[in-house]
């Protein structure tokens, strides 16, 4: 028959220093959860979220609007990103796209998109559904 000497010794049986650490920390945690058993109640619920209106219109697109027709790096189409969408012309010519010089132009939509389109963390959409 082992000794409870030998059981300590092995390792079965935790020091008491922990014993104790997990006896406060059970007791802890059980008068928090027992104080907050409402909000415990409504954590089981997924959260619904709404996205904010944005603090801007999407102008309407008119035939004939001048488009960026370019294969170059910054210029051409991409992943989630279509220069040529309807909604994009028409954005980018409320913009100046066509009546400014190209600084002045860039620094219109940085700011633009700095000041008036909000940041979400969510999945990838396409520069439409941004805007």
């Amino acid at each position: 028959m082992t000794k409870i000497g030998e059981i300590k010794e092995k390792g079965y049986i935790p020091p008491a220093p922990m014993v104790k650490l997990l006896i406060k920390g059970t007791l802890s945690l059980s008068k928090v959860l027992i104080t907050n058993l409402g909000g415990l109640k409504k954590a089981r619920y997924a959260a619904h979220y709404e996205a904010p209106k944005p603090s801007y219109e999407i102008p309407e697109y008119k035939n004939g609007m001048k488009y960026c027709n370019s294969n170059e790096k910054y210029l051409r189409p991409t992943l989630y990103c279509n220069p040529h969408a309807k909604e994009i012309i028409a954005m980018a010519h409320e913009l100046g796209a066509f009546e400014k010089d190209a600084w002045e132009y860039a620094n219109d939509a940085f700011e633009f998109v700095k000041r008036k389109v909000i940041l979400e963390i969510r999945p990838m959409e396409d520069a439409v559904a941004t805007l």
